[in-house]
Parts: C-alpha cells; sequence; structure tokens
C-alpha cells in the first residue's frame, strides 16, 4: 500500500484546512498486528493450517470439541442400534402384542 501521493486536506467553508498527519509515526506506536498489517504480512487462512484434521485438532479447543462430537456420536449410533435389536427381538414383539 503507497499512501505517500494522498493529499490530506479538504476545503472548510472556503478555507483550505492541511491535516498534520504522519502516518509512519502513527504506525511507530500501533501493535504489531496493525503494522503487519500494512507491511502485507496479514495471516492468511489459505497458508495456516492444512488439512481439515490437523485444523480440528490445532487448538485445546478444537480437539475437546472433536472428541465431544464424535462421543455424541458414539452414543446416540449406540441408542440407534439398541433400539433397533429390541423391536425385532421375540421377546420384545410378544410383548407389546394385543
Amino acid at each position: 500500500m503507497n499512501f505517500k501521493n494522498i493529499d490530506e486536506s479538504h476545503q472548510d467553508n472556503g478555507e483550505n484546512i492541511h491535516f498534520l498527519y504522519n502516518r509512519e509515526e502513527r504506525l511507530k506506536n500501533a501493535p504489531k498486528i496493525v503494522q503487519d498489517y500494512y507491511a502485507g504480512k496479514v495471516f492468511n487462512y489459505d497458508t495456516g493450517v492444512k488439512g481439515l484434521f490437523k485444523s480440528l485438532v490445532s487448538t485445546k479447543t478444537n480437539r475437546f470439541l472433536l472428541i465431544s462430537i464424535i462421543l455424541f456420536l458414539i452414543v446416540g449410533y449406540s441408542i440407534l442400534k439398541l433400539k433397533l435389536s429390541l423391536k425385532q427381538s421375540p421377546s420384545f414383539t410378544r410383548c407389546f402384542k394385543a
């Protein structure tokens, strides 16, 4: 980004007002993320963590969520299989026949 040739003045009631604003001075005191942004070193998510599995286990929170989802899927699948096996068993159908 080139900000050298930007006119930093405007007309106010016919009077030309010029703002004394130095971008380099402001960026010296800015946080590192702002300095990196203006230098073109912004973190790009495309070049960050590669792969779906790596992104799912990259942080502690992501690992916890992945394990929770897997456990919920296992419990749900087990309950579904248990219900289906009970419906197909002869003793279950005998108990509820009218």
